[in-house]
């Protein structure tokens, strides 16, 4: 990804799998700075905004969780709605 990335600095699908693998090896920081990237350079950010949504719950940042999970559309990925479900319960069950 991050060759891609070199290639075309405005790649979403780079972004987006970048930050996805980043998450998942637990370096949320560095994750979140290619989720922002990638929600500035696609029309269609709903994947970029339900990742967004999930890591920053993950990190403990409920109410900047919030304005991006209240923004998911209708059809989100579960892991998402459960995610803003969750910040609507204000519960941490899960999560920790």
């Amino acid at each position: 990804f991050r060759k891609a990335l070199s290639i075309d600095p405005q790649n979403f699908y780079a972004h987006q799998n970048l930050g996805l693998l980043l998450a998942h090896n637990h370096r949320f920081f560095e994750a979140e700075s290619h989720f922002r990237e990638a929600l500035r350079f696609k029309a269609t950010k709903d994947k970029a905004l339900s990742s967004m949504c999930i890591l920053l719950v993950q990190m403990g940042r409920y109410e900047e969780a919030l304005d991006f999970c209240e923004q998911l559309p209708c059809n989100a990925p579960p892991e998402a709605k459960e995610a803003l479900r969750f910040l609507q319960t204000d519960g941490r069950c899960g999560w920790e």
